[in-house]
C-alpha cells in the first residue's frame, strides 16, 4: 500500500509540473501578440509582440512603438493572448436580417393591403414576406461577414500556483500552494 500512494503522489506532482495552472509562465511563446493592461502603461489596454519570457517576467514590443518593456507577471490586470483567427458569419447575418425582415414586413403590409383601405390587417402576409426576405438577407449578410476575420483572443491568467513534493522515508507529501 505505500507504494502505491508513493507511485499516486509522484503521478500527482507530474500532472500538476505540467498543468497550464502553473501560471503564464511558459504560456506565452516569444513572437505571439498578446493584449494587457497594467496600470503602469496608463492603465488602459495595450498590444503588443513578446518578445520574451523569463518565469517572472514577459518582454514586450508594444504596437504604439518604443523599446520593449518588461511587465512582471504581478503587474499585469489581465493577459490576452491572439490565438488564430475568426470570421464573423453570424454577425454579419444579424446585422444582415434586422433591414430585410423590416423592408419584407412593409412590402407584406403594403401589398397584403392594398385594395381593402384603412381596416386592413394583413399580418400574416407582413410575416410571411419579413421572414423571407429577412432569411435572405441574413444570408447575404453572413456571406458578407465570412470576408472579414479578426483575432481570436484567449484569456491567460497570470497567478501562479506552485507544486511541491516531499519525499521523506516511509511518507511523501504533495503541497499547492496559490499566489494572488
Amino acid at each position: 500500500m505505500p507504494r502505491t500512494r508513493t507511485a499516486l503522489g509522484v503521478a500527482l506532482a507530474a500532472w500538476l509540473a505540467g498543468s497550464p495552472l502553473l501560471g503564464a509562465a511558459g504560456i506565452v511563446a516569444p513572437g505571439e501578440r498578446v493584449r494587457f493592461r497594467t496600470p503602469g502603461l496608463g492603465g488602459g489596454p495595450q498590444q503588443g509582440t513578446v518578445v520574451g519570457e523569463d518565469g517572472s517576467a514577459l518582454t514586450i514590443k508594444l504596437e504604439a512603438g518604443g523599446d520593449p518593456v518588461r511587465l512582471p507577471f504581478d503587474a499585469l490586470e489581465r493577459l490576452e493572448v491572439a490565438r488564430g483567427r475568426k470570421s464573423h458569419f453570424w454577425t454579419g447575418a444579424a446585422i444582415g436580417f434586422v433591414p430585410g425582415a423590416l423592408l419584407g414586413a412593409a412590402g407584406g403590409w403594403t401589398l397584403g393591403c392594398d385594395d381593402q383601405g384603412a381596416d386592413c390587417a394583413a399580418y400574416g402576409d407582413a410575416f410571411a414576406a419579413g421572414a423571407i426576405l429577412g432569411a435572405a438577407s441574413a444570408l447575404v449578410g453572413g456571406l458578407v461577414g465570412l470576408l472579414f476575420k479578426s483575432d481570436r483572443w484567449e484569456r491567460v491568467s497570470t497567478h501562479r500556483v506552485q507544486a511541491v513534493l516531499v519525499a521523506r522515508p516511509g511518507r511523501l507529501a504533495v503541497g499547492v500552494s496559490f499566489g494572488f
